[in-house]
């Protein structure tokens, strides 16, 4: 792999782990969920972790 791909993948990988992080955060500050609420905050963090293999163009 060329070392400027590298990086942009390290860059993306970063950028989807601080807000799968945020998304965790704010899930256990806030005490009171709804069922659908949880199912719409998992649902999130599935794209971003999908996003992390396949990059922004595939949300």
């Amino acid at each position: 792999m060329k070392p400027h791909k590298r990086e942009r993948l390290k860059a993306r990988k970063a950028v989807a782990d601080s807000g799968k992080r945020a998304l965790i955060s704010l899930a256990t500050q806030v005490r009171d969920i709804s069922p659908s609420e949880a199912d719409s905050l998992d649902r999130i963090i599935r794209r971003i972790e999908a996003w992390q293999h396949r990059g922004p163009g595939g949300l």
